[in-house]
């Protein structure tokens, strides 16, 4: 990389919006956080900057969204977000006998120029409204629809804005399956002055270089103080079958029963829980069985 730099995080930080001294610089920078958690997207979310959050999963953003909007009707400090929600990118082909909504109407539209219309309209209505710093949640492949929307409002506007880029590594795992959309989006980041390209799984150091759009970009990386970074401990254990175990651990979620942890003579709860299963018949027979309903679970399923 053409400049390398580490930021030493303070001993009294958890939570990079905790960090007031902390002076992102302005540009294309690749940042490495280095922890998961630390709260670098809620940082961005959160600051008086305007700001696009790009993710690669559409789960990601509204699970964010969703928390946003939960939480500001509580906190005045936590800033509402605007979820940029395309269906029309969640496949390569799709029946276009969708609605739009606007306000409490719902308009059918007929092709993907209206829909798209329809969602930039919404977009460029919120933008020009907000009465808070706009941030807006979208998705790798929509971002265009974002960068059309702010020029036909001000060209200048851009300029204000800070552009985000959640799990940047993903721009070339997805490569694979769908490079020309990645490349397109590499592309028009290129036309947009201010971008974080954010990762705590960077991609290898060998790799960037070998990449216009990434060699000579410069490169920060977070140093955290020993005791805030610890090595997960597994337990094995063998069972007959993966569902009943994660049956019993979701009966206990449910019913409240969570795990519980001292730190820093604080009682910590876990409330959320993650299972890897290496199966899609599984993953369906768990839900079933368990009765969960569409709000009380999250899928994602790798491509291959």
């Amino acid at each position: 990389m053409k400049q390398e730099f580490i930021l030493q995080v303070p001993e009294n930080i958890r939570y990079i919006s905790d960090w007031k001294e902390l002076n992102l610089p302005k540009g294309h920078y690749i940042m490495d956080k280095v922890v998961t958690g630390c709260g670098f997207t809620e940082y961005f979310l959160n600051n008086n900057i305007p700001t696009i959050l790009c993710s690669p999963r559409k789960t990601l953003l509204k699970n964010k969204h969703d928390q946003h909007l939960k939480k500001s009707l509580e906190d005045p400090r936590i800033l509402p977000t605007y979820l940029f929600r395309n269906e029309i990118d969640k496949d390569i082909t799709i029946d276009f006998n969708l609605t739009e909504k606007l306000g409490d109407t719902e308009i059918k539209v007929n092709n993907e120029k209206e829909y798209i219309l329809g969602l930039r309209r919404n977009l460029a209505n919120y933008i020009s409204t907000t009465q808070t710093p706009p941030k807006i949640l979208v998705t790798y492949d929509s971002l265009r629809h974002i960068l059309e929307t702010i020029a036909e409002i001000d060209p200048n506007l851009i300029n204000q804005f800070q552009i985000v880029v959640d799990e940047f590594q993903s721009i070339f795992m997805d490569s694979r399956f769908k490079a020309s959309t990645e490349l397109d989006f590499v592309t028009a980041l290129q036309s947009v002055p201010n971008v974080c390209y954010l990762s705590a799984t960077p991609m290898m150091k060998e790799y960037l270089e070998e990449l216009d759009e990434f060699k000579d970009l410069p490169y920060y990386e977070l140093s955290w103080p020993d005791n805030k970074i610890t090595t997960a401990t597994i337990y094995e254990k063998n069972v007959r079958s993966i569902i009943q175990p994660c049956l019993d651990i979701i009966k206990n979620y449910k019913n409240g029963n969570y795990p519980k942890k001292e730190c820093n003579g604080q009682i910590i709860e876990s409330k959320e829980v993650v299972f890897y299963v290496n199966s899609v018949k599984d993953i369906c027979s768990i839900i079933k069985k368990a009765e969960l309903k569409e709000d009380e679970v999250n899928v994602i399923c790798a491509h291959d």
